[in-house]
């Protein structure tokens, strides 16, 4: 039974990637998680200038710039995640929403009172939830 399950997994214990991969991946989980948070700024900004055109925001090329940017961000997740391992990539993408609240900063929006209890609960969440992990 053991090596039946042994050579299921692979014959060993799972490797762990090299510093280039590891920087690599980080550094794709953070440009994606930028990129993921600013696209909620352009969407915005796409549908205002529609709305203030009175046409569609499916014909605003803001809108559509902000959608293929999810689009690519949300590729760029998927790629930090099979490069390095999770516990090194969540802290970064839990950022993502971080820069969500800060978008309301560009989009010119006034941010309520829940919003900024709920920014400062997840900003303490990301930080204690990074020094709980395991160093890799």
């Amino acid at each position: 039974m053991r090596m039946a399950v042994g050579a299921a997994a692979g014959d060993g214990a799972a490797q762990s990637p090299g510093p280039a991969a590891v920087s690599l991946g980080l550094s794709v989980a953070v440009v994606s998680s930028l990129v993921n948070g600013s696209t909620f700024v352009l969407q915005k900004k796409g549908i205002v200038r529609a709305r203030g055109r009175g046409t569609s925001y499916l014909t605003d090329i803001v809108w559509w710039s902000g959608t293929i940017a999810m689009a690519l961000g949300q590729i760029g997740n998927f790629l930090a995640y099979t490069a390095v391992p999770t516990v090194l990539v969540t802290p970064g993408s839990a950022w993502r929403s971080i820069w969500v609240h800060f978008s309301f900063l560009f989009a010119e929006r006034k941010i309520e009172y829940s919003w900024q209890a709920g920014m400062f609960a997840e900003l303490c969440w990301v930080c204690c939830s990074h020094h709980s992990f395991p160093k890799v």
